[in-house]
C-alpha cells in the first residue's frame, strides 16, 4: 500500500493538478499507508473540483479531507472546472511544478463557533472544497478536521 504522500503524487500524475490530503485529526499523515489511487486516466475536463472530489476522492479516501490547488498554489473553488485548474499550471509555470502550500496558509475562513457536533462529508470553505469530518476550531481560523 502506498503512503499518503505517494497517493498525492499519483493524483497529480493522473489528474494533472496538485491535491493535498489532510488528516481527520490534524496529525501528519504523509507516512500513513492508504489504498493506491485507482485511476489511470484523468477525470473529464468538464467536471468541477466538487464533482471530482465526490466521484473519485471521497469514495476511496472519505476519512480524509482534500484540497485541490491551481498552478499559482491557490486552493481551487469547488465550482472550478478541472480544465481551468489544469490550464492554470501551464499559465503559471509552463509545467506541473507549484510551490508547496498548505490549506492553513491559503484560507481566510472564519469558523462557525456555534457548531457542537462534527459534520461528515464535504465542506465548502470560502467556496473551496474540503472533505472529511469537521468541527469549528476558534484558534486556527479554519474548520478543525476530526
Amino acid at each position: 500500500m502506498p503512503l499518503v504522500e505517494e497517493v498525492e503524487k499519483q493524483i497529480e500524475e493522473v489528474e494533472r493538478f496538485r491535491a493535498q490530503v489532510g488528516s481527520p485529526d490534524g496529525s501528519d499523515i504523509d507516512q500513513q499507508q492508504v489504498d493506491p489511487y485507482p485511476y489511470a486516466k484523468a477525470a473529464n475536463k468538464k467536471w468541477t473540483v466538487l464533482k471530482w472530489a465526490n466521484t473519485r476522492f471521497a469514495p476511496i479516501y472519505g476519512e480524509f479531507w482534500v484540497g485541490v490547488f491551481d498552478g499559482d498554489g491557490n486552493l481551487a473553488k469547488a465550482d472550478t472546472l478541472l480544465s481551468t485548474v489544469r490550464d492554470s499550471y501551464y499559465e503559471a509555470e509552463g509545467n506541473m511544478q507549484v510551490e508547496n502550500e498548505t490549506l492553513s496558509e491559503t484560507s481566510t475562513h472564519e469558523p462557525d463557533h456555534t457548531q457542537d457536533e462534527p459534520e461528515s462529508g464535504l465542506l465548502l470553505v470560502d467556496e473551496v472544497l474540503v472533505t472529511g469530518r469537521f468541527r469549528s476550531d476558534p484558534g486556527a481560523g479554519l474548520p478543525d478536521v476530526l
